[in-house]
């Protein structure tokens, strides 16, 4: 398990092209969205984007986050590793860690890339955000394969961080009654670490409400 990071004009491009096809679906979630100046969020031509991105771009910022980062993880793989050894995920050998000012805080991209927006939070919440990615990473299939909706799925991340790595997490103001809250958090201790008996039995919870 290793994290690799990268950062450049071309990488910010493709992240404000993918931010702009998803930007429906942040903004019916309320995330946070961050653009260059002044841009026109209906205008995706690829030599707009690219003058926007220019006009702001700055390498050093994003080397000083890099070399932050990369120390971070350094001093605290040992820890790392031992946290997701007590799940039984399916680890990636190296995850690849996009540097960017725009988009959302986080996201990621099966089977291992995750986009990190260094300008979204403080800096020391960023390692917070690399570890959160990867759990999304490691069990983005089944959220897939069940069709757990997006809430469910943060809570099933955040009981996830909190129980591999919990001096590191930040819990999230999750968008769900107690009630539900209660019913996951009581699957998830039941189950845990086969995460596919978790996640099975969260959709069995949302077929019950549906009925």
């Amino acid at each position: 398990m290793d994290f690799k990071f990268f950062y450049g004009v071309d990488d910010e491009i493709n992240i404000i092209k993918n931010t702009l096809g998803k930007i429906n679906y942040y903004n019916e979630h309320s995330y946070r969205i961050l653009l260059p100046k002044n841009f026109d969020v209906k205008n995706n031509n690829i030599e707009y984007i690219r003058k926007a991105v220019l006009d702001e771009y700055n390498g050093g910022e994003y080397k000083e986050i890099s070399m932050f980062l990369e120390n971070k993880v350094e001093e605290n793989m040992a820890k790392i590793k031992s946290g997701f050894d007590k799940t039984d995920f399916i680890i990636e050998d190296t995850y690849n860690i996009y540097l960017t000012k725009y988009g959302v805080g986080g996201s990621y991209n099966p089977l291992n890339s995750i986009i990190l927006n260094f300008k979204a939070k403080e800096k020391e919440k960023l390692f917070k955000t690399i570890i959160h990615e990867t759990i999304h990473l490691c069990i983005n299939k089944l959220i897939i394969k069940y069709n757990i909706p997006q809430w469910e799925k943060e809570l099933l991340v955040d009981l996830t961080f909190d129980n591999i790595l919990p001096e590191f997490n930040i819990l999230q103001n999750i968008k769900l009654s107690e009630e539900r809250k209660n019913e996951i958090k009581k699957i998830f201790a039941l189950y845990f670490p086969n995460t596919e008996d978790i996640i099975k039995n969260l959709t069995s919870i949302n077929t019950k409400n549906i009925a």
